[in-house]
């Protein structure tokens, strides 16, 4: 027995040191550094990275570089004279980061260039976050966008709040900000805080909400163009039950459309919310998951009159357009950066 114990006893203090040792390295050098950590969003100021897409990806740069700015930001600096220039930030999760693109390639800067042709001083970052929830816009809101006053702050939302009403074992903690002093302790840790990112992100491509490059020919022209009435047919129940379970999550997700709408107007930034595309055919389930909260969406911005874009319906459905069911080429950040664009302009003139 007490072998047993002793052998515990060294097992336990040999964990103990690899974790401090572990965390020494990982504050010295960190190879997955991280923008959540605990209750807050850290953004990494003044990065730029090179990477290669091995292999290639249709539609997209093999050799891309992403880089961000003083206030974490894709885009052009901080203006030097911010009162001269017409301000806005785009908000999003991946499909407004655009992080396999380099900056020049990605939407939010599509979107600036045909903007400048009517409006020359107009200034545009991208704030987007991989992942991010209308939870975590709320946050990153309240703790940087907010100071900056920009005269307008544009929100791709909708495809990371399917589904979730309760984030409390989520990102929920983000908006709470009620953490419990273990759970304080804990967030410290960069080993912790690897794994823990490291099982959002397994999460993540579990619901298909990551980057899916290995979709191949047959599997996107069954998302974009199935109209079989037998496969329709045979997925009626099913979809019927989707489609029922997603309506339950429709009033928290406007109550959270609500909160940022109120941040933005307590601060004299214009709201502008973009509902999203998908590649999945009209006739897939996937597909009218998505509407039920584009138009859910739409509805608010209407009852209490506030500009929407319906990107997901100006959008077309053409393979050539997405590497995945959400994801753009370069090809469709062109379209999609023109498509906004154009919708701002009418509203500004």
């Amino acid at each position: 027995m007490k072998k047993f114990i002793n052998s515990i006893l060294s097992l336990s203090i040999g964990v103990i040191i690899a974790f401090i040792l572990a965390e020494v390295v990982l504050h010295i050098y960190n190879p997955f550094p991280s923008r959540i950590r605990g209750n807050e969003i850290l953004l990494k100021a003044n990065l730029s990275k090179t990477m290669v897409l091995d292999p290639p990806v249709p539609g997209l740069d093999t050799v891309f570089t992403h880089e961000v700015n003083e206030l974490g930001f894709r885009g052009e600096s901080w203006p030097t004279k911010p009162d001269e220039r017409l301000k806005m930030i785009v908000v999003g999760g991946s499909t407004t980061e655009c992080s396999m693109q380099s900056n020049e390639k990605t939407w939010p800067a599509k979107m600036e260039n045909r903007l400048k042709e009517d409006i020359p001083n107009v200034w545009v970052n991208n704030a987007g976050l991989d992942g991010c929830s209308t939870y975590g816009h709320i946050i990153l809101m309240k703790d940087y966008i907010v100071d900056l006053k920009p005269d307008y702050a544009l929100f791709l939302v909708g495809v990371n709040d399917r589904g979730k009403a309760n984030f409390d074992h989520e990102d929920g903690f983000l908006a709470k900000r009620n953490e419990s002093f273990v759970r304080t302790l804990l967030k410290k840790s960069e080993l912790i805080t690897i794994i823990d990112n490291l099982y959002k992100s397994y999460q993540a491509h579990a619901v298909q909400l990551g980057h899916h490059f290995n979709t191949t020919q047959d599997d996107v022209e069954e998302i974009a163009a199935t109209t079989d009435s037998t496969v329709i047919a045979s997925n009626t129940a099913s979809r019927a039950e989707k489609l029922q379970f997603h309506e339950a999550y429709l009033p928290t997700y406007l109550a959270r459309i609500d909160s940022i709408t109120k941040l933005c107007t307590a601060n004299n930034i214009v709201p502008v919310f973009i509902t999203q595309p998908l590649l999945d055919g009209v006739t897939s389930t996937g597909w009218q998951v998505m509407e039920l909260y584009n138009h859910a969406l739409l509805d608010y911005c209407k009852k209490n009159n506030i500009f929407a874009i319906d990107l997901a319906d100006a959008m077309a459905k053409e393979k050539a357009l997405y590497y995945d069911n959400m994801h753009y080429t370069n090809k469709g950040a062109d379209m999609v950066g023109s498509i906004v664009a154009d919708s701002l302009i009418t509203k500004l003139n």
